[in-house]
């Protein structure tokens, strides 16, 4: 199985003191990990990192054997709307837009012609079970909104999902079938997932687990 994810050596600091340093961490193609930790240990940073929207101060992050951390701007930016979908705590959709034109939006940065946008959006929004597809993303209940930011983060058909505690509003119950449905999406659209969460609960539902603290080897996130 080829790799989707791979992380060496890579370190980060910020200014008020936080240091992040992870010797090593590889998703396979396809493959779905849960990294587990207490809130505030790092694991929303490593997030960030994978996807490039913050810079390591050393190391790589090969995303399908390109470093995205190595690349200007606009190259990481290029990459990751093709190759990386991601799925946040909060959502992050756009209020006044329909649930039909958040997924667009994806399409659209990821390049994908505008005459397939209403049709392939359609189709996935359809697929996850959002049943106003053209009401606005703040009129729809919590969990058609949690629908619709995982067929936003699948639209370019990404080669990995980044999902940053996408259950912490849920309870128990909830929270599994949550990551259960952002895991099936994954499957069946052939793509790799990396979810953080704090819930220990959580690990029966993906079938792989790391704990943070054990991901990071003998460094040590401090802040």
């Amino acid at each position: 199985m080829s790799t989707c994810l791979e992380i060496r050596d890579l370190q980060f600091e910020r200014p008020d003191g936080f240091r992040l340093r992870v010797p090593e961490l590889v998703v396979r193609e396809g493959e779905q990990l849960l990294v587990t930790g207490p809130s505030g240990c790092g694991k929303s940073t490593l997030l960030l990192l994978a996807a490039g929207l913050l810079d390591a101060a050393s190391g790589s992050v090969l995303v399908q054997g390109e470093d995205i951390q190595a690349l200007p701007s606009a190259s990481r930016d290029a990459l990751r709307a093709r190759r990386i979908g991601m799925v946040f705590q909060t959502h992050h959709l756009l209020a006044g837009f329909t649930a039909r034109e958040n997924v667009e939006l994806a399409l659209l940065f990821a390049g994908v012609p505008r005459a397939e946008h209403r049709a392939r959006a359609g189709a996935l929004l359809d697929e996850l079970g959002i049943e106003r597809i053209d009401a606005r993303a703040d009129r729809q209940s919590v969990g058609q909104q949690q629908r619709i930011a995982i067929a936003r983060a699948l639209a370019a058909e990404p080669a990995l999902i980044l999902a940053d505690e996408p259950t912490a509003s849920l309870d128990p119950d909830h929270a599994r079938e949550a990551v259960e449905l952002l895991g099936q999406a994954c499957e069946r659209h052939g793509a790799a997932l990396l979810l953080t969460s704090h819930d220990p609960s959580l690990v029966a539902a993906v079938p792989r687990t790391i704990d943070f603290a054990t991901l990071l080897g003998e460094g040590e996130a401090v802040g």
